[in-house]
């Protein structure tokens, strides 16, 4: 039935058979088949209703993989909640994709912590800056907030402090209005992190750089 309706809305179906995963090999392997049935930079909609409960586990850190070695983009990650009735008698279909990005900002902010380099980080915001402007919302302080973070990203891998001093000052700044501009609430946690993260960099107030100090 699933197969019809899938066909009567123009797409094609090509089912993949999974063992059960009772063991780490039959995981691992579970994995596998997923990752070499998604072509490269594939859109991805993942559904985690149905099959036995630690397999969303295994979709999750599937789709991790295809996102960061394949350029997968994902589409939506939904949750049928048949035992959650509304009051007319109809099941909720949640969408939890937010968690799946929440689980990305966590990568690109750790590793522009542990290295400096804001790659991932400043590719992570591009991305959400194109995911909210499909959703109608498009405010400048995103494109602006993008700016800072690889300014201060060119100035750590150029071993500036100076530079990045000022860089992080601005981003800092930057971020207070992303917060102003009443975005959702996983960006709103990310940049706060972000924003902490460029408190260790940045200089006290704006200035030229013949005025800064540079202490340890």
């Amino acid at each position: 039935a699933f197969a019809a309706e899938m066909r009567d809305a123009g797409l094609d179906v090509d089912p993949l058979d999974v063992p059960l995963g009772r063991s780490e090999a039959e995981v691992l392997d579970i994995f596998a088949r997923i990752a070499g049935a998604v072509p490269e930079g594939a859109r991805v909609t993942l559904d985690v209703t149905f099959a036995l409960r630690h397999l969303p586990f295994v979709y999750l850190a599937s789709l991790a993989y295809l996102v960061g070695q394949r350029g997968v983009a994902v589409d939506g990650i939904f949750y049928g909640a048949f035992e959650v009735a509304d009051a007319d008698g109809t099941r909720p279909i949640l969408d939890i994709t937010s968690l799946f990005e929440l689980l990305r900002w966590y990568q690109a902010l750790e590793d522009f912590r542990n290295s400096g380099d804001a790659t991932s980080l400043s590719r992570q915001f591009k991305d959400e800056r194109e995911r909210l402007r499909g959703l109608g919302w498009a405010g400048k302080e995103m494109r602006n907030t993008g700016s800072h973070i690889e300014k201060l990203s060119r100035a750590l891998t150029a071993g500036l402090p100076l530079e990045a001093g000022r860089a992080a000052f601005n981003l800092v700044n930057e971020t207070k209005r992303i917060d102003a501009a009443g975005v959702p609430e996983v960006l709103r946690l990310s940049v706060a992190s972000l924003r902490e993260l460029a408190k260790t960099f940045a200089v006290e107030r704006e200035t030229g750089k013949a005025a800064l100090a540079l202490n340890e």
